[in-house]
């Protein structure tokens, strides 16, 4: 930051794409066909109700606003960072 503005910012598209794609429509294919080919009703149930999946369909459901919802872009950004600083 300078002069209260940012004067410098970078983009890490490699560390954001893994989080897109893990939480995203290919982790979303990925857990339901899991769910389609396991025969255990209870084991079932645990994958379609575990966090991974509800994480997937919530990242699918804000992928306007966010896609990857791990929020590393918001906790890394200088903006606001006094008011995320714990003193």
């Amino acid at each position: 930051m300078a002069d209260g503005r940012i004067a410098e910012r970078q983009y890490d598209r490699e560390r954001c794409t893994t989080r897109v794609y893990t939480y995203w429509i290919p982790g979303f294919q990925k857990s339901l066909e899991a769910a389609l080919n396991e025969e255990d009703k209870e084991r079932r149930k645990m994958i379609l109700y575990g966090s991974f999946f509800t994480r997937t369909l919530w990242s699918m459901t804000y992928s306007a606003q966010n896609q990857a919802q791990c929020y590393e872009c918001v906790r890394v950004c200088p903006v606001g960072l006094p008011y995320r600083t714990k003193k």
